[in-house]
């Protein structure tokens, strides 16, 4: 092996050592474990790696636990290419075996686990474990048998959904299931609902009782170019009018979001919960929610806003004025594409707005907002993040900034975790044409401020703002020194 031959560290040693142990004890299990494929492929730098996490964990405990090593390396879900996620269901099924051997081994015998775990299913998995022998516990085993007919990202949201009224909501979970509806097998509009149902038992228990009582849907299905068949849901909890526009609104949202970024929209599901108020306010705002977007419908106009943006954040993520920006920024190119407003009328809209010019960049805000306390108007992340995403726009090019885009949308996506403030200057500065760059940093330095927004990363401000961090003057010295940022004092 690749990390024997090229001699031995301390923690390869103190592996090698208990491989031994196991070898002399246990000479069936070590021979399997020693022919698994990502065991015979581990590198010269295994250690730090989760197959050699793996690999030690499995050495370990099968000097004490036989018949649990043998369950685990003779796992299909081990016989191949080791994830994260396969890494992850070891783990727990290690866990799980310490305490109740049989009780893994049912775990690892079951069909969802067996046959490849998903991401969304860890949650599960770790759900049933912790509520091991109780109803929960069967409940959230038969999970995936509700959810196995239904496609595109439809199985995960309803499997989360249905894990966390479980776990939190045993209350709401049983008024759900008592629908006949449920009890006859759920459809796709009724897994569609079941999602939105799940988060509202968290933000208004009238809403939940009134979609449980009566809910209206509209559903659509789109091609497009890069993402290739997509799904439009709406569900709301009155009478939806004929003539409503809006699943025409969505269908030309994720069309040109997708133009935009040129990299398919992130889900094949889009969900849109419409509350009508009505009499009722429900306590709730529009948002969006991770599995889906709910926003209200104007009590006056009848109308619903911001489609667009709240279709962004699927892909914008980050800080806030980040991701709010992009998402703003986002709607303006779609109302642009349909004719509602040209990109030219919407910098202008932006350039007469001042309900944040007390602020001169987007660092003054989070200064005031983090360093001191206060609570600046929750508008400013979104005016200031667009104004500039915009004004880098203009300054490098509607390709440039979607190819920027769409390389952070990609690295926060594949890393799994937003993107941090000095990611998203170095993707901005690296898709700036190289004669440009010296304007990129003045632009981000008058409309961002200083380098990475947090305020505790402060850079080259010898002399701090207040009078606990700010430099002493001596009398009879002289001082030199100069403006950080365009707030600095």
């Amino acid at each position: 092996m690749a990390w024997v031959v090229d001699g031995l560290t301390d923690d390869e040693a103190e592996a090698l050592a208990s491989l031994w142990g196991l070898a002399t004890s246990e000479p069936e299990l070590t021979g399997l474990l020693l022919q698994l494929p990502w065991v015979v492929d581990m590198p010269a730098d295994a250690p730090g790696s989760d197959e050699w996490s793996l690999f030690r964990l499995l050495s370990g405990i099968g000097s004490d636990r036989p018949e649990l090593g043998l369950l685990l390396v003779t796992h299909p879900l081990l016989a191949d290419h080791l994830t994260y996620e396969k890494w992850e269901v070891a783990e727990l099924l290690v866990q799980t075996g310490f305490a109740n051997l049989e009780w893994a081994r049912r775990l690892a015998e079951t069909d969802w686990v067996s046959d490849g775990i998903e991401g969304y299913e860890l949650r599960l998995l770790s759900a049933v474990i912790a509520t091991a022998d109780s109803p929960t516990s069967e409940f959230l085993l038969g999970v995936p048998s509700l959810t196995n007919h239904l496609t595109g990202d439809l199985p995960a949201h309803l499997t989360r959904a249905l894990t966390e009224l479980a776990l939190d909501d045993q209350e709401y979970l049983e008024q759900v299931t008592a629908q006949r509806w449920y009890s006859d097998g759920l459809d796709e509009e009724e897994a569609v609902l079941v999602i939105i149902l799940e988060r509202a038992t968290e933000d208004s228990p009238a809403l939940f009782r009134d979609l449980l009582t009566a809910h209206f849907s509209q559903t659509r299905t789109v091609e497009l170019p890069l993402t290739g068949r997509i799904r439009l849901w709406i569900v709301q909890n009155s009478p939806i009018h004929d003539g409503d526009e809006l699943l025409q609104t969505m269908e030309y949202t994720v069309r040109y979001l997708e133009e935009l970024m040129q990299e398919p929209f992130p889900t094949n599901d889009l969900i849109l919960s419409v509350v009508d108020p009505r009499e009722e306010s429900y306590g709730v705002g529009g948002e969006w929610l991770n599995t889906h977007m709910r926003l209200i419908r104007n009590p006056l106009s009848g109308t619903v806003e911001e489609i667009p943006h709240e279709s962004g954040h699927f892909i914008f993520n980050g800080p806030r004025w980040y991701s709010e920006g992009a998402s703003e920024l986002g709607s303006a190119f779609v109302n642009h594409r349909i004719g509602v407003q040209t990109m030219d009328q919407r910098r202008a809209e932006l350039a007469m707005d001042d309900r944040c010019a007390r602020y001169a960049n987007i660092r003054h805000w989070l200064y005031q907002k983090e360093e001191l306390g206060l609570s600046p108007g929750d508008l400013c992340p979104y005016i200031l993040g667009e104004s500039f995403l915009l004004s880098a726009w203009d300054l490098m090019g509607q390709d440039n900034m979607s190819a920027a885009l769409r390389e952070l949308h990609v690295l926060e996506r594949d890393a799994g975790q937003p993107g941090t403030e000095e990611l998203i200057f170095d993707v901005l500065l690296r898709n700036t044409p190289v004669e440009k760059e010296g304007e990129f940093r003045d632009l981000y330095r008058q409309l961002h401020g200083a380098a990475f927004a947090f305020p505790e990363i402060d850079l080259n401000d010898a002399h701090g703002d207040d009078p606990v961090s700010a430099g002493l003057v001596e009398v009879g010295r002289s001082v030199t020194g100069a403006l950080d940022y365009i707030f600095d004092f």
